[in-house]
């Protein structure tokens, strides 16, 4: 006799700490108390899915509702988060069961991307999911006076300011900085309180609390960073601390000299991280000895293209063109097919035809190319795309291109 599938449903408020309670077990942690009542700031009961086997949750996922950056301007999107099942009931089709349910739910609720942060990256692959951007993560060796001979002259005043002063002073740099850099999130109603500016001690890790500064110039706000300090000593008694960079963002190339100026000159340490940078970050360029900084690069935000006319039709586009794409999507089948864009460069319109393909391509390479983190010509480099009509790689490439690298910074 077959057993029934086990249901999966959205939760109401009083299984929430259930649904946390199971994701965290999922990945091997404990939720505290504390963490799930912050959770529940920006938590969207609608949004989430629950695998129930009887009363106990197994299993579940649930859905930022944000605003992604695109070319051109920004498009709705679903920020996938939560995503686990116990140990007890893996292998058998509960996460491709929730996947499925939780695309097909942003598919009609009109929002043609969704975004992750990939845990582990072979899993999300079969869900159409693609690292669409890539970060870098710094980490500057201090020897001596660090100096940032080659950055800009910064006429402003860096100071340390409090939460209540950062949650108003913060957000509008934010959007500055966000506009015109692809791949950024907004940021919404609770969500500073919830991510960027909470600060429980247990979750320092033997570093000192969140420290708040801004750059002002001109009684203009033109940046800011967070950051916190982890002091050390050696056997001699030198010091060797290390100062973690968790976000910092800069309207203005003075802002961004100033406040790295700040982050390295700070006393007692010899070490400063940033684990989340954007490619064209201009630190590196700005140091007097480049060879200070390490940068690591790896996969950030991952996307998908649920609606691909919708998706492709919403940004703007660096030149004019038209092109036949022949997309490949199994696990989205309305995507699959032919698809003619075509744009005058801040305009574009993407329909279904018959009509012969330029290129054939897989959706989740469609993914890797939509913000501008990747070309065409690499992935036709790997195989991945197949040129049908001479040229095409080179007017995708050409139609793809941005200014700014794009950038996720930071893991929700």
């Amino acid at each position: 006799m077959s057993v029934p599938p086990l249901p999966i449903r959205p939760i109401d408020g009083a299984e929430f700490g259930a649904l946390v309670r199971t994701v965290e077990t999922a990945f091997g942690e404990a939720a505290h108390p504390d963490d799930i009542e912050r959770e529940r700031l920006v938590f969207e009961p609608d949004r989430s899915l629950a695998a129930f086997d009887g009363d106990r949750i197994v299993g579940g996922t649930w859905v930022f509702s944000f605003g992604l950056s695109v070319p051109g301007g920004e498009l709705p999107a679903a920020g996938v988060t939560g995503v686990g099942v116990l140990p007890t009931h893996r292998r058998q089709g509960l996460l491709t069961r929730l996947m499925r349910r939780q695309v097909d739910d942003v598919r009609d609720r009109g929002e043609p991307l969704a975004a992750l942060w990939a845990s582990e990256a072979q899993i999300y692959g079969r869900f159409g999911y693609a690292p669409a951007t890539f970060g870098a993560a710094h980490r500057i060796r201090k020897r001596g006076a660090t100096a940032l001979t080659r950055a800009p002259a910064a006429g402003g005043l860096v100071r340390l300011v409090d939460p209540d002063f950062a949650l108003a002073a913060f957000p509008p740099v934010y959007d500055r900085t966000r506009s015109g850099r692809p791949g950024m999130p907004s940021r919404r109603g609770r969500w500073w309180e919830y991510q960027l500016l909470a600060d429980p001690e247990r979750h320092r890790s033997g570093h000192s609390d969140k420290q708040l500064i801004t750059y002002t110039e001109a009684d203009e706000v033109d940046g800011y960073a967070v950051y916190r300090v982890k002091p050390s000593w050696d056997d001699r008694g030198a010091p060797t601390g290390t100062v973690d960079v968790v976000e910092l963002m800069a309207a203005t190339p003075a802002a961004g000299a100033a406040l790295w100026r700040h982050c390295l000159g700070i006393d007692l340490t010899t070490n400063v991280r940033a684990p989340r940078r954007p490619l064209d970050d201009p630190l590196p360029l700005w140091l007097d000895d480049p060879r200070q900084a390490q940068v690591v690069v790896a996969d950030a935000l991952w996307l998908r293209l649920v609606d691909v006319p919708a998706a492709l039709s919403g940004r703007s586009y660096a030149s004019t063109g038209r092109l036949t794409l022949d997309v490949r999507d199994a696990f989205c089948p309305w995507n699959d097919g032919r698809w003619t864009l075509e744009t005058d460069g801040s305009e574009a319109s993407c329909t279904r035809t018959r009509g012969s393909a330029d290129l054939v391509l897989d959706q989740t390479d469609l993914a890797m190319l939509y913000l501008g983190g990747t070309t065409a010509t690499g992935l036709t480099l790997a195989a991945r795309i197949e040129e049908r009509t001479p040229g095409a790689v080179a007017r995708l490439d050409a139609l793809f291109r941005v200014p700014l690298a794009p950038w996720a910074p930071e893991v929700f």
